[in-house]
């Protein structure tokens, strides 16, 4: 969402590399760099106000992410609690070069229901909790 939204607002046109040269996150990067200088230098109102003014209120549709944002760790563990299910996440980590890869299984009462492989924790919690709310949850709470 970064990069898209960094790029809406013409930080492609500031950068001076071809984009072929760019990683696929040097318009977030860029972004997240802007948003942290115009607060160190200007402070919390004024970073707080660009945010608000120059990028959500401009470029972002507030009730599309309402309706398409999804955590579906939070979907999962509060449909456990609510139906008092045990859960963890065990996590495994696989190092190869420079390369980290996590791999995460969800498991609920004891048995195996989703598993997860990102090269973050949290992003394998997800697509582990995706998963098993796309093949257990879906049709329940929706």
């Amino acid at each position: 969402m970064l990069n898209l939204l960094g790029r809406k607002i013409g930080l492609s046109e500031l950068i001076e590399k071809k984009p072929e040269e760019h990683a696929a996150s040097i318009y977030g990067n860029t972004l997240e760099a802007l948003i942290g200088a115009i607060y160190i230098d200007k402070g919390y109102k004024v970073a707080q106000n660009f945010i608000y003014q120059k990028l959500i209120h401009n470029h972002i549709d507030t009730q599309e992410v309402m309706v398409n944002e999804t955590n579906f760790k939070s979907r999962v563990i509060e449909w456990c609690q609510k139906d008092k299910h045990t859960f963890r996440f065990e996590v495994k980590e696989n190092q190869e070069k420079n390369i980290h890869l996590y791999t995460v299984e969800l498991f609920l009462d004891d048995k195996l229901e989703g598993v997860g492989i990102a090269n973050s924790k949290k992003k394998a919690e997800q697509l582990a909790s995706e998963q098993f709310y796309n093949e257990h949850l879906k049709e329940i709470i929706e």
